[in-house]
């Protein structure tokens, strides 16, 4: 999302106000879709745009290669997670996760009383 915004944004404007443009757009759409895990990345995403030689040279071939370049990424990430990830400890992250999902439901039963 952030790369596309400051894509569409770059193609009107360049330099630092092409990066402030696409933080104004990026960050209350981003809050809005509950994505503020994203903020960071999107914001680096922009300022990225900045190191590249000429704004002529974006194009979709460009915006292609680096979301392939982000999806190998991710992939090699995930099968790196399960290859070297114990599988005795599948479990330790189950009984965490209940374990605070029942404190924070306790917590909310408390604060609703």
């Amino acid at each position: 999302m952030g790369g596309m915004i400051t894509y569409l944004v770059h193609m009107i404007l360049g330099g630092w106000s092409g990066v402030l443009v696409s933080l104004l757009l990026m960050v209350p759409l981003l809050q809005r879709l509950g994505w503020q895990s994203a903020l960071g990345t999107a914001g680096l995403t922009a300022v990225m745009f900045l190191m590249l030689p000429s704004h002529a040279a974006l194009n979709w071939d460009y915006v292609f290669n680096r979301s392939l370049d982000t999806v190998v990424g991710c992939v090699v990430a995930i099968l790196v997670g399960l290859l070297f990830w114990p599988r005795s400890n599948h479990g330790e992250p189950k009984l965490a996760d209940d374990k605070v999902h029942r404190s924070l439901q306790s917590q909310l039963l408390h604060c609703s009383d």
